[in-house]
């Protein structure tokens, strides 16, 4: 319908490319807190958990690797990103960050949207192995050597990051402290989302 259609060009969806343990996810609570506007927060990764979940197999890094191939082999390249798309269309809120771009379908689910944004987060090798020693998000990773961790980032889910990164409206290397990386997701929401207080705090 044109209602629908009129709320869809509304949205503003900003996609969130990045390395693992880049910052993708800490970017989403920033931003979150800086705009007074509704914002949902979708993750490309939460659609195979919950896959995982049901058929009860582990939710490893290589598990969360191998499901989006196996699927995409059986259901077509964009398979994620259309179960994506359909959340992204139900959602009310103003804002929709998309957590975890990674497939060139990925990066043109994003562009459909009339006004859409594209943020490439990135950090040194060495310090997102040791985020995720720390986090331990998925099971197994306390006990990642460097080696692990680097061979895991050949996989055909990770391969295109840096590339689809490259195609980015804005660049963070997030490889400082947490206020330098609160910092620079202020500095994008000053450009891109509200460049007005550009202006004032200039003037």
């Amino acid at each position: 319908t044109i209602l629908a259609m009129e709320k869809f060009n509304e949205k503003l969806v900003i996609g969130v490319v990045g390395e693992n343990r880049a910052g993708k996810a800490t970017f989403s609570q920033f931003f979150t807190k800086l705009t007074t506007k509704s914002v949902s927060v979708e993750v490309f990764s939460d659609v195979l958990r919950e896959t995982l979940r049901i058929w009860n197999i582990p939710p490893t890094r290589r598990n969360l690797q191998n499901l989006p191939v196996a699927m995409k082999r059986s259901y077509g390249d964009d398979v994620l990103s259309k179960a994506i798309f359909q959340r992204v269309i139900e959602r009310p809120e103003d804002i929709i960050v998309l957590d975890g771009v990674r497939w060139d379908s990925d990066r043109i689910l994003v562009r459909r949207f009339q006004n859409n944004l594209l943020v490439y987060i990135t950090a040194a090798p060495e310090i997102r192995w040791q985020r995720c020693i720390d986090a331990n998000e998925n099971k197994g990773d306390n006990e990642k050597t460097l080696e692990q961790f680097m061979e895991e980032e050949k996989a055909p889910t990770e391969v295109d990051i840096p590339r689809i990164g490259r195609t980015a409206d804005f660049k963070i290397e997030n490889n400082g402290t947490m206020e330098e990386y609160r910092n620079q997701v202020e500095k994008f929401y000053k450009i891109h989302i509200d460049p007005e207080s550009l202006q004032h705090s200039s003037g």
